[in-house]
């Protein structure tokens, strides 16, 4: 097939990739040969209204554009992955200019997010949005308290020593993120299926699903479970620290200028204090939430034995009839030790059996689509 590069035969170099049309392109042909644009260009110059579907043409032309040089071929970043590299440094950047400017930010942060992973979804079912989004703060919050980390005297072996929280959350998400875990190849699949749900997003069958995060752009399940938890932890843990450096720094920038240091009211008025405000109230707003999908996740393992997905669910779903709980002790027990399944709890026999034969059948209760493929064994208590 001729292309725009001449063949497509023959490996991709770093620059090349093979666009959503099957044509081999170069990154250097991000502004050239648009349809799509020109159409939609045309529209407007014509006064015509530009109807939904050509801007969605335009959208996915670009997200399909968007890509960096790598080996093997060029990667694909994409709208989602862009935009909160370019939505932060401006909202940090309108933040450190003066009082109104760190209020409209802080009032137009959540609604850019919402507003932004809504668009995508609507594009993609599956958007790295706020994967990216999530690696964007953790960046400018960790450039920044390094960046200050010298106005309050930290030295070399301080900043190693706080960033140590950070570092860990980094190497859990890189576990979390490792290829989705599925049934196959579990040992005991019959136990795997009698918990397992397929994920809407991913469309593979999960044992012990609990939910697609999309801040890490996987789905949680029983091989991820504990490091997912592990990493919001560790990054509640970072994300205090750094609020605490970035207000230790403030307290000590006007400590040193001014004698005493100057109270909140008169420090809003420096032009050099609304970017470690700015930073620091952020950073704190990340561990509010933190601290409390953390609470959500502790109490649904330790008290209740259940996944989140099974709590949504309760009484829709068929395996959930007949459960008892498990004491707390026995939870606790169960999700330090790393040879046990978490969230787990006793139930009959006879359950048990009903629903795996309900299980076989390919629905669940709620909908949701099961194991039907796989092997009869899984089907035999």
């Amino acid at each position: 097939m001729e292309d725009r590069m001449g063949t497509n035969h023959g490996p991709l170099c770093c620059c090349e990739y093979m666009n959503r049309r099957a044509e081999r392109v170069h990154v250097l042909q991000l502004c050239c040969a648009c349809e799509e644009f020109d159409m939609a260009a045309d529209m407007l110059v014509r006064g015509e209204t530009v109807d939904t579907g050509a801007c969605r043409s335009v959208l996915a032309e670009i997200d399909d554009r968007l890509r960096i040089p790598m080996l093997g071929g060029a990667y694909h970043i994409g709208i989602g992955a862009s935009l909160p590299w370019i939505i932060m440094p401006i909202l940090l950047l309108t933040a450190s200019v003066s009082a109104r400017g760190l209020a409209l930010s802080a009032l137009a942060l959540l609604p850019c997010m919402i507003y932004a992973h809504v668009a995508l979804l609507r594009m993609h079912a599956r958007s790295s949005f706020l994967y990216s989004w999530m690696m964007a703060s953790l960046t400018l919050l960790a450039s920044n308290a390094v960046l200050k980390s010298d106005q309050i005297g930290l030295t070399v072996g301080s900043a190693s020593f706080h960033s140590l929280p950070l570092l860990g959350a980094l190497c859990l998400l890189g576990h979390c993120r490792a290829a989705p875990p599925s049934a196959e190849g579990v040992a005991d699949l019959a136990a795997a299926c009698e918990r397992a749900t397929r994920c809407p997003i991913f469309g593979e069958v999960i044992p012990r699903y609990d939910h697609y995060c999309g801040w890490i752009d996987r789905p949680i399940g029983s091989a991820n479970h504990r490091a997912y938890i592990g990493f919001i932890v560790l990054l509640l843990i970072a994300s205090v620290d750094f609020g605490v450096v970035l207000l230790h720094a403030l307290h000590a920038t006007h400590a040193t200028v001014h004698q005493p240091p100057l109270p909140l009211g008169d420090m809003l008025q420096s032009n050099h204090s609304h970017s470690f405000l700015a930073s620091a109230a952020y950073a704190f707003a990340v561990a509010a939430a933190l601290s409390a999908l953390v609470a959500h996740q502790l109490s649904l393992i330790i008290w209740h034995g259940l996944t989140a997905h099974e709590a949504r669910h309760l009484e829709r779903l068929p395996r959930l009839r007949g459960r008892r709980r498990r004491p707390m002790r026995e939870n606790m027990r169960a999700f330090l030790d790393q040879t046990k399944p978490i969230c787990t709890w006793r139930r009959s026999d006879r359950t048990a059996t009903r629903h795996l034969s309900h299980l076989a059948g390919g629905s669940d209760a709620d909908g949701s689509h099961h194991a039907s493929s796989l092997p009869a064994s899984a089907t035999t208590p």
